[in-house]
């Protein structure tokens, strides 16, 4: 299955997800979630919401085609980042799920400031017809104000010198220093700067962390996959992100997929990086190795892969295709299958259903 997405032309901030290659297109309801690959937190009506997997209902959907197309709007639009990848999964009312994944590779169209203020504001989208005018105020009509009394006359300036008391004094009274003040204002200002310092701190480790987070660090190469001279070492996450902003390609992920230092795929972070690698080499150019990669992260039969969640009927399908071109494919496939018979007799309901569905594909065929 093969995921697009479209800007809509005609509605600045609307957009259309293209659903091509779907097994089944039989069904009503169709809706989908959408999941940030590396993150576990799922795209809901507030935003990245939790880890719980959440459903987004379209404004409507059509079939193309044999596409279907999902249209959504700007609650849905405004929090996709370019150059990056996304895991969605399609329902639909028969209870059918298919997973694939998007890869935006440019800047969704920003949409009218009407719109983009109700959704920061939580709001559903609304045209700009529905965008009424706030009721207009009456004004309050006041009374006349009543005259202001008159001033009181000014007293007597020479008078009052005279019955004034002078004041004498033995000593002038004492000066202040000049730096006395600029002191003050030090001391004032301390604690502000401190704070300054110690925000500046967090940021800096935090940067840091953020960069270095699977623990090793690597050479950076160009697109062609040959090593920078004299180039500034960088960490494995920051070397996919700068590959994917520079005119990324299926054989030059799985070429990059290759080269990261094997330590990298013992930690969740550096395997959800191979993941997002043979995702988009599998997407974009249906190498076989990357589908072949894939389906071993999504067994269900095998250990964990980062955040990734497990597909039985997913991962057969991705054997399938890679068995035209990977040996071990097929006997993967066959232990797969054995797998989920096991499990679905001693009563794993994701190991029926996926047998179901499998089922439903050999059929087909």
């Amino acid at each position: 299955m093969k995921i697009l997405f479209e800007n809509d032309p005609d509605n600045p901030g609307y957009g259309r997800i293209c659903f091509s290659d779907v097994p089944s297109l039989d069904g009503e309801g169709w809706k989908c979630s959408i999941q940030e690959t590396g993150n576990d937190t799922y795209l809901g009506r507030s935003g990245w919401e939790g880890q719980s997997e959440c459903f987004i209902e379209p404004l409507s959907w059509t079939v193309e085609a044999q596409t279907l197309v999902l249209r959504i709007g700007p609650n849905v639009v405004s929090y996709f980042d370019a150059y990056t990848s996304y895991i969605v999964s399609l329902c639909g009312e028969n209870q059918a799920r298919y997973r694939g994944g998007l890869n935006l590779d440019w800047v969704p169209a920003v949409p009218h400031p009407a719109i983009s203020e109700l959704v920061a504001a939580g709001s559903s989208p609304r045209t700009e017809s529905e965008v009424k005018a706030p009721p207009e105020q009456k004004k309050e009509i006041l009374p006349d104000p009543e005259p202001a009394p008159a001033p009181a006359p000014a007293p007597d300036t020479e008078a009052t010198l005279e019955q004034a008391p002078v004041e004498t004094h033995d000593t002038p009274p004492p000066l202040e220093h000049p730096s006395s003040g600029s002191n003050a204002a030090k001391k004032r200002w301390f604690p502000v700067l401190a704070t300054v310092v110690f925000l500046l701190l967090v940021c800096g480790t935090g940067w840091w962390w953020y960069t270095h987070k699977t623990g090793t660090s690597l050479v950076p190469t160009d697109s062609k996959g040959n090593i920078v001279d004299n180039a500034p070492i960088v960490s494995p996450g920051e070397l996919v992100k700068r590959f994917f902003a520079n005119n990324p390609t299926p054989q030059g992920a799985m070429d990059l997929s290759g080269k990261l230092p094997k330590e990298v795929k013992e930690s969740a972070a550096g395997q959800e990086l191979h993941y997002r690698l043979w995702l988009f080499a599998a997407e974009r150019g249906e190498l076989p190795a990357a589908s072949f990669e894939l389906a071993r992260s999504v067994d269900p039969g095998l250990p964990a892969w980062g955040s990734i969640k497990k597909n039985g009927s997913e991962a057969w399908g991705l054997y399938s295709k890679a068995s035209a071109s990977v040996p071990q494919a097929m006997q993967a496939r066959q232990q797969l299958e054995e797998w989920l018979k096991h499990e679905a007799n001693r009563g794993n309901k994701d190991a029926t259903e996926w047998l179901r569905i499998i089922s439903e594909r050999q059929t087909k065929k």
